[in-house]
């Protein structure tokens, strides 16, 4: 009786689940061959999320390398990370006005030092502001500067956020 139960079960639930077999989409190629188009678009993306993680990876070594030359660690950025939301927006902006002009760009990229006294007369912050958190603002600046792709994107969805809070 349990077994008579257990078929009656798999072939009612049989018509609801159908599978379709993978073979449904072999075509012959240009040569005859069978190519499966599934198959191979799902490789294809599969190639390309791993390319992307590796540029990803390349691309956070050589912004550690650049911030190793600024004196800033990953370590030290976590430790001067704002941790108020108005605080991060209000660093964000610091950081654009001083990538769009090219005298503190220079100035930062040769003496290694945030530009203090220009920033000051182009930013509504106090001093102690700037100077307590000059390493956060210049890794933000850096990664526009050295246009670190990947990690702009990260902080366009940062700043998306925000918009919509």
């Amino acid at each position: 009786m349990i077994r008579r139960r257990l078929i009656d079960y798999i072939r009612k639930e049989s018509k609801y689940l159908k599978q379709i077999p993978m073979t449904t989409f072999d075509l012959p190629d240009e040569e005859e061959h069978v190519v499966n188009v599934v198959e191979i678009k799902q490789s294809v993306l599969e190639y390309e999320h791993q390319q992307q993680a590796e540029d990803r990876h390349d691309e956070i070594l050589r912004y550690m390398q650049k911030m190793t030359e600024y004196g800033i660690t990953l370590a030290d950025l976590v430790q001067s990370s704002p941790k108020h939301r108005d605080a991060r927006k209000n660093l964000f902006s610091i950081a654009d006005i001083l990538v769009r002009d090219q005298n503190m760009v220079q100035y930062l990229m040769n003496t290694k030092t945030l530009p203090i006294k220009e920033l000051l007369t182009k930013v509504e912050v106090s001093r102690k502001t700037i100077e307590r958190n000059r390493k956060y603002i210049i890794a933000l600046a850096m990664i526009q500067i050295y246009d670190f792709y990947h990690l702009k994107e990260y902080l366009q969805v940062d700043r998306e956020e925000r918009a919509e809070r």
